[in-house]
């Protein structure tokens, strides 16, 4: 701005300019702290960037997909892992963290008092009942990404061939 009258995108330029009394030591200082500056700006970028091309990942692995497809990805990526039922632990606390909702204690509930339609299990709940298998299916892909990975290809080929 109008000869570093505010805005200096060089960095010696800036010091010189703003701190042209101060000594050497002071000055180096300075550098140092823009240099700190500067890479943990260049590193949110990074994380931005990554965090963009994450979303992108899991909006196009859930679009277009039918309820069924998405059922059957969730049962595979689940029972990936050697403890499945932790994993599915896992998954529907972090449901709860997300949307404030207990499946395991609303299921339950349900199946006490012998609501219609039964539901077989916790997935068919938050399918049938609560109408969020893409809530679940969507926590699930950022969840285990990996392992959504690897099985991601096969999955792509049969949620194309559906359209």
């Amino acid at each position: 701005i109008r000869k570093t009258g505010g805005y200096v995108n060089n960095d010696d330029m800036f010091i010189n300019t703003y701190l042209p009394f101060a000594d050497e030591t002071t000055k180096m200082l300075f550098k140092n702290t823009l240099n700190v500056i500067n890479n943990q700006n260049k590193l949110i970028s990074e994380q931005k960037n990554e965090i963009v091309r994450k979303s992108n990942v899991i909006q196009g692995f859930a679009d277009d997909i039918p309820n069924p497809t998405k059922r059957k990805i969730l049962n595979e990526v689940v029972r990936y892992g050697r403890n499945y039922q932790e994993r599915w632990n896992i998954l529907y606390k972090e449901f709860q963290a997300t949307y404030g909702i207990d499946v395991s204690r609303r299921f339950k509930n349900y199946d006490e008092k012998g609501e219609r339609p039964r539901m077989k299990n916790k997935l068919d709940f938050v399918e049938k009942k609560l109408n969020m298998l893409n809530e679940l299916y969507g926590i699930a892909v950022k969840l285990y990404e990996s392992d959504i990975e690897k099985i991601k290809e096969r999955y792509d080929i049969v949620s194309k061939k559906g359209n």
